[in-house]
């Protein structure tokens, strides 16, 4: 059962990243940028806390340290200034631009970690990059005729 919630939920994030700069390309047409952000994250906890109930509240006051308050607390803010700028961003970029981004924001992560948090590259990470850069290299070499408004045979 399990397995079949795990399979769900990844395929509801493929579809939403996928489909993500597009519709906030749309939005924010609309929308200012930090209205946009607020009801993401808002929508975000409700639906957090929905699925989580009290077992995700108390999981929280029992792991809850002086270093784990700060790190909480740094990483949302961190995450409020990518959401913000990110859909700031699409005032001035195409959907398909911003979604390139999107392809290197897991490189940029990796080393952040690797540098800033020391975390130690081993051959897991390796093995991790070169998917990486598998998936990003059959992102980036299709078939780009159709974006140059040249005919495919």
């Amino acid at each position: 059962m399990k397995r079949h919630i795990g399979l769900f939920l990844l395929a509801m994030a493929i579809l939403i990243l996928g489909t993500l700069p597009l519709i906030l390309k749309i939005l924010v047409q609309k929308i200012d940028p930090i209205t946009l952000t607020w009801y993401r994250l808002t929508g975000a906890g409700a639906l957090l806390a929905a699925i989580g109930g009290r077992t995700l509240l108390s999981d929280l006051k029992a792991n809850a340290t002086a270093r784990g308050t700060k790190l909480v607390v740094t990483t949302g803010a961190g995450l409020i200034g990518n959401y913000v700028l990110f859909v700031t961003g699409l005032l001035y970029l195409s959907p398909s631009t911003a979604h390139i981004v999107l392809q290197i924001t897991p490189f940029l992560i990796l080393a952040g970690g690797v540098l800033l948090y020391r975390e130690p590259f081993n051959i897991r990470l390796v093995l991790g990059v070169l998917l990486l850069e598998t998936g990003s290299a059959l992102f980036s070499t299709r078939d780009t005729r159709r974006f140059a408004g040249e005919p495919i045979s």
